[in-house]
């Protein structure tokens, strides 16, 4: 029924060679790995049981919707979804993301020696992403160190966008954050007027454009604030801006987001998911639109092998050697046969199947992983290995929680020469 080509896509088990759990939290699982296609680093997150509440799998669903639509260098990247076994059944998916080194919460925590240079590119690069995203219509709204996430060359990328929204019509954006609730309004008026403290007064030695620039962003009225693009065409980015090197994006279409309009069901969410994973497999995605895809097994799947190392990872740490794999060849399709709404497949045909499954499961081979070496103190701010220029000592942070961190490299310290490093990152 199939051919050899069908199947090549779809062999993801040898792909990817998990190495150590880098974060865990209320979302699930996220492990580091080596891509044994191209030798990159990933992280792969694992999200277990997404349709126990319809909410959130909806909230997972629009993140990995925006993700795809949103490419930028300043916005982590999802490199992979993994195909699962059964469009109707799975329950967890297995998204890869580029791997970052720490967050900015961590960066902030950690280091005590970051200078007025590495706040005014950190700032350029927030406010390059945001006026992105908020060109395309869309809104973060829970922007905060823990969802920026972070590399010790300074480069920042925006994460975790399972709260944003996008706007659909051409009400201005502060209406996102205008106070609606009549009682809050009536409080506020009643507090007693102060004069405001200077805030040279506040943070002395502080470059004056910095200060003018914060009293603008933090208006208490959203109309007397900047947008974005006009913010980095403020004084204090002069010499570090390049508008050329500051894309925007057209406003994302409605048909992306028209399920934000109704009510969905555990299965209407399932189904636009595995939609969103599709784009990720380019061949099944075309026989999907063509309504090819109703096979009467399940796909060739990596996900069980992911699954079992993720379990394995939960309870030590790292991966060992000798683990035992179920199936050696990715190519053949598994015993079990799909619980499927269609019945009138034949039971010759089933048997063709469950046979060809039970072959795989009598060659089990062993995982072929090793202990990756504590990825610490590789890079640091200027001072890139590429560069050929010697790697200064840092102190090691720790794990970061974020979505796509790994255990965290040392202190950016004090760059010299910084703004050249930075026009080669911002090019």
């Amino acid at each position: 029924m199939f051919g050899k080509d069908f199947f090549t896509e779809y062999g993801e088990a040898s792909q990817y060679e998990i190495k150590e759990v880098v974060g865990t939290g209320s979302y699930g699982v996220v492990a580091s790995a080596i891509d044994t296609h191209t030798g990159e680093k990933v992280a792969i997150k694992k999200i277990a049981n997404i349709f126990e509440h319809t909410s959130e799998a909806t909230r997972i669903l629009r993140e990995i919707k925006l993700l795809r639509l949103l490419r930028h260098p300043d916005i982590v990247q999802i490199k992979h979804i993994m195909l699962p076994p059964c469009q109707r059944e799975f329950k967890d998916i297995f998204v890869v993301f580029e791997l970052m080194e720490s967050d900015l919460h961590h960066v902030i925590k950690i280091n005590d020696d970051l200078t007025p240079e590495h706040h005014q590119f950190f700032l350029y690069q927030l406010l390059r992403g945001l006026k992105y995203i908020h060109t395309a219509h869309v809104f973060h709204r829970d922007l905060k160190p823990k969802n920026i996430l972070a590399n010790a060359d300074c480069k920042l990328k925006l994460c975790d966008f399972g709260l944003a929204r996008v706007s659909f019509t051409d009400v201005p954006s502060a209406i996102f954050w205008t106070i609606k609730n009549e009682k809050a309004r009536n409080y506020l008026n009643s507090l007693r007027k102060k004069k405001p403290i200077p805030f040279s007064k506040k943070f002395p030695n502080t470059d004056p454009l910095a200060l003018k620039l914060l009293e603008r962003l933090i208006a208490f009225d959203p109309n007397d604030r900047p947008s974005a693009e006009e913010a980095l065409a403020d004084p204090y980015f002069h010499g570090l801006a390049n508008v050329d090197n500051e894309p925007s994006m057209q406003p994302i279409s409605k048909l992306e987001f028209e399920f934000e309009r109704r009510k969905l069901s555990e299965d209407d969410v399932r189904e636009l998911i595995y939609r969103e994973i599709l784009e990720y497999h380019p061949q099944m995605l075309q026989q999907h639109l063509k309504g090819k895809d109703q096979i009467s097994f399940m796909y060739p799947s990596g996900v069980d092998r992911y699954r079992q190392q993720f379990a394995c990872l939960e309870g030590q740490g790292k991966i060992e050697r000798g683990i035992l794999l179920q199936r050696k060849h990715t190519s053949l399709p598994r015993e079990r046969v799909c619980n499927d709404d269609t019945d009138h497949i034949d039971e010759s045909k089933k048997r063709t199947v469950a046979s060809a499954g039970r072959a795989t499961l009598q060659s089990p081979t062993k995982l072929q992983a090793s202990v990756e070496p504590e990825y610490v103190n590789q890079n640091v701010a200027g001072t890139q290995k590429a560069s050929g220029k010697p790697v200064q000592n840092g102190r090691r942070l720790s794990k970061s929680e974020s979505i796509s961190a790994s255990r965290c490299v040392g202190v950016i310290r004090k760059p010299q020469g910084m703004h050249g490093e930075v026009q080669k990152l911002v090019a």
